[in-house]
């Protein structure tokens, strides 16, 4: 084994990473016979040690957990998103139909109401059209104000 793939192995096992434990021998044992690997190894060891003193504790995170952790963020934001979207196509528009549609409806029962005519106005009345004999229901009912 080489030094450069000594020290990946090394590297990946000290970061929590999953390495073949064949790999694993060979490259600790590498490191007992080699002075520059055997140096790495003691700096990684230090190094832990150091990170463990600065948090208290030392637990390294695989970096498989820490992609499958990344992915789980990732598909939650897209669901929220598409939550978002749900909640605007089922929820809000429909609303927003509903009221426009309650809106027209009362509008259009205000322009076409048509006030009650007494009996008497109503026989007065007899003979004209329909927007005529409200013309002159209004006239007559604005000028007894008069």
């Amino acid at each position: 084994m080489n030094c450069k793939k000594a020290k990946t192995i090394l590297s990946r096992h000290a970061d929590g990473e999953r390495v073949d434990d064949r790999a694993l021998v060979l490259a600790r044992a590498h490191a007992e016979e080699c002075a520059e690997c055997f140096r790495f190894a003691g700096d990684i060891r230090n190094m832990r040690v150091r990170i463990g003193d600065a948090y208290g504790h030392y637990a390294p995170v695989p970096a498989d957990r820490i992609m499958r952790a990344v992915r789980c963020v990732s598909e939650a934001r897209e669901e929220a998103s598409r939550r978002r979207e749900r909640i605007v196509f089922n929820d809000i528009i429909p609303a927003m139909v509903a009221t426009t549609i309650l809106a027209l409806v009362i509008l259009s029962v205000n322009v076409l109401r048509v006030q009650p005519v007494s009996p008497v106005k109503g026989y007065l009345l007899q003979g004209f059209t329909s927007g005529e004999a409200i013309y002159l229901s209004h006239a007559a009912d604005n000028s007894h104000g008069e």
